[in-house]
């Protein structure tokens, strides 16, 4: 009698118990002759179901006829199962019987254990020896990008002074670093397939280089605009790229707030150690020198610190929170054993949607068509899968509305941080020796919002709500700096404005990677960033443009209008923090 002969007989004569732990069963296939498949059933919990395991106790030697052993040569013909220990193919030594284990779901028999993390709340930042390393490196290098940003704003009355021009010409670093943000939201999509992660980094690094290169000698102006659209292509490349990494972290509240606060912190630095430099008699491009040896570090730490970043987080890559599969239809998704009670790991959803996939391939089988539809299903072409994931980050409305709220709030930050020191000068006829020490008050209070207020709010307001009430708060801050003329209370204002501000952006990006799909999440945060960030030198140059016909007062009017429009687009954006959104008020708190 054969293997499966016997199989079958001794299935028939368990016939008539109420719990059955496994069976084998014959698939009819066009293509396969015999194809023999182990499936599990849940154990009925019937009246007089454990009968039989009651007569187990007392009598062991009755215990293959109940529960008939399996067949060793049968293992191997079940891929995708993982044996428990404790299972029911290990028959306990004891003489209690005790229920077995639900075996385990593997991704697939092609794919390693690790793609059976659970990576649905991010990654687990000791996963990777590097992981550390890295976030170390992105705070110092969102420090120095603070020190690049903060300092115009005190330097900008010397740099018009030097060069004997107007508050237009003098904007047009803003633009030019605006259009390096630009250029890279637009091919970010192609240098980041083709470079990798730390020969990315390293372009971003070795632009600043020659930004910092072309402003230290004060040359001609024309060469120092030309200087800031090398920054922009630099600050542009790296930022994005590294908001993404944060956010794939497990606890990227925390790291984006460590993260965006250096760069507040190097931003309060940057204007103190700028004023003192030029009160002391020092060239104002001298300041510059000290970027340039911070930005070659950087070129070299983030460089050795992002090798093999993909290979790291290919977990990350690989993992799709599917919820339905392509045809409307609801695909049960398996957890693992041993993970999480509330969450679904990475291995168990994509094997059931490979089960979904595999369902239908089997359909296609018997018509006929088996390797056509597999080829369809299982491999669509590479070539236009960063196309069409393009296209689709494009088409998604959320991407423009996260991309148009970081150019208000960037123009928003900036503008404040870059112009406020003028307006005090000129139109509040404030102190050249103090007042650039207002713009170190304003990056300090963004310093302290970001790495204090953003796990507080993140944890116990929410970050739809918590976002909203601080756009309120700026908004409130911005109007009493406008209309109360006093030189201390602006200066505590702007401070205000600074810590209500600074959380914005860590809390913005957490809503983000909740609201965008898996698969254009790094293409769309990539356009949010490099598109949105532009905002942080248009809308400055604006501010000059205008100021230059009208009088310096309408930087306040114009920070005031940005905010307002941020909390237009925070309105259209969906609220994860609510299952249910009822009214148009909740979408906002």
């Amino acid at each position: 009698m054969s293997d499966i002969d016997s199989i079958n007989s001794n299935s028939s004569n368990t016939s008539n118990h109420h719990v059955t732990f496994g069976l084998i069963e014959q698939v009819d296939s066009p293509a396969l002759s015999a194809v023999q498949r182990r499936q599990s059933t849940a154990p009925s919990f019937q009246s007089g179901a454990f009968s039989s395991l009651k007569e187990a106790q007392t009598n062991r030697s009755n215990l293959n006829d109940i529960i008939p052993p399996p067949v060793p040569e049968s293992l191997p013909t079940t891929p995708g199962y993982e044996l428990n220990g404790t299972s029911y193919f290990d028959l306990p030594d004891s003489k209690a019987v005790g229920l077995p284990h639900q075996q385990t779901v593997l991704a697939s028999n092609d794919e390693s254990n690790h793609l059976l993390e659970d990576v649905s709340h991010g990654v687990p930042l000791d996963r990777a020896p590097r992981n550390k390393w890295r976030l170390a490196a992105t705070i110092i290098f969102a420090m120095s990008a603070g020190l690049s940003d903060g300092a115009p704003g005190a330097l900008l009355p010397r740099v018009e002074n030097f060069y004997g021009i107007t508050y237009t010409i003098v904007s047009l670093i803003w633009m030019a670093n605006a259009a390096g943000f630009i250029v890279i939201a637009l091919f970010s999509h192609k240098l980041q397939p083709v470079l990798g992660a730390w020969k990315m980094l390293g372009f971003g690094c070795a632009c600043l280089l020659v930004m910092y290169s072309m402003v230290c000698p004060a040359p001609r102006f024309p060469i120092i605009v030309v200087g800031f659209f090398f920054g922009g292509l630099g600050l542009a490349t790296n930022i994005s790229f590294q908001n993404i990494f944060l956010s794939r972290l497990k606890g990227s509240s925390i790291y984006l707030g460590l993260f965006h606060g250096a760069y507040g912190l190097g931003a309060c630095i940057g204007p103190l150690a700028a004023t003192a430099m030029v009160n002391q008699g020092v060239k104002w491009s001298y300041y510059y020198f000290i970027l340039l040896s911070l930005s070659a570090f950087n070129m070299v730490n983030l460089a050795l610190s992002f090798n093999c970043y993909e290979e790291d987080f290919k977990v990350w890559d690989r993992y799709e929170p599917l919820e339905e599969a392509r045809n409307g239809e609801s695909i049960e998704l398996v957890r693992v054993a041993e993970g999480s009670s509330n969450g679904q790991t990475g291995g168990a959803r994509a094997s059931s949607a490979k089960a979904a996939k595999s369902s239908k391939s089997s359909k296609a089988a018997k018509a006929g068509n088996v390797q056509t539809t597999t080829y369809e299903e299982v491999n669509p072409p590479k070539a236009s899968a960063g196309t069409q994931e393009l296209h689709a980050a494009l088409n998604s409305p959320i991407t423009w509305y996260l991309a148009f709220f970081v150019l208000f709030y960037q123009g928003a930050e900036v503008s404040m941080g870059g112009w406020v020191v003028t307006f005090l000068e000129v139109y509040r006829h404030g102190s050249t020796k103090t007042t650039g020490y207002v713009a170190s008050g304003f990056w300090g209070g963004l310093t302290l919002g970001r790495l204090f207020l953003t796990p507080s709010i993140h944890r116990f307001i929410g970050s739809k709500r918590g976002v909203t009430l601080l756009i309120l708060a700026s908004l409130a801050c911005c109007l009493l700096t406008w209309l109360v003329p006093v030189f201390l209370v602006e200066a505590v204002f702007v401070a205000l404005f600074g810590l209500f501000i600074g959380p914005i952006y860590p809390l913005m990006i957490t809503i983000a990677v909740r609201v965008l799909p898996r698969k254009i999440q790094v293409i769309s945060l990539t356009i949010m960033t490099a598109l949105g960030s532009s905002g942080g030198a248009i809308f400055p140059f604006l501010v000059g443009l205008v100021s230059q016909v009208a009088g310096t007062y309408v930087v306040m009017p114009f920070v005031f209008g940005l905010l307002g429009s941020t909390l237009g687009l925070w309105y259209l954006l969906p609220n994860p923090d609510r299952m249910v959104v009822k009214g148009g008020w909740e979408r906002l708190l």
